[in-house]
């Protein structure tokens, strides 16, 4: 998924092809560990080979786990995470 977002994104938006770096977001440890993996993180290494840029580890740190998104609106979605990085 990151490879193919990457290649389209690195096509169709010329100001991309310049960006630095990826900040990588961070899960919670619990959420983590339950499920395996951080989807942020494996979307970001695909974009990271087209866009040809650093990925940032540990630049955000999460200090407060939250409750499931899938449910709630953008607007919501966005209040939820306010303060959490």
């Amino acid at each position: 998924m990151g490879k193919y977002l990457g290649k389209e994104l690195y096509k169709n938006i010329s100001h991309l092809q310049n960006v630095n770096y990826i900040i990588l977001v961070p899960l919670h440890e619990e959420k983590l560990s339950q499920r395996g993996y951080n989807q942020s993180e494996l979307i970001a290494k695909g974009l990271q080979q087209y866009l040809k840029c650093e990925l940032l580890n540990g630049v955000l740190v999460r200090s407060e786990k939250k409750v499931s998104q899938t449910n709630k609106s953008r607007f919501h979605r966005f209040k939820n995470m306010a303060g959490v990085f």
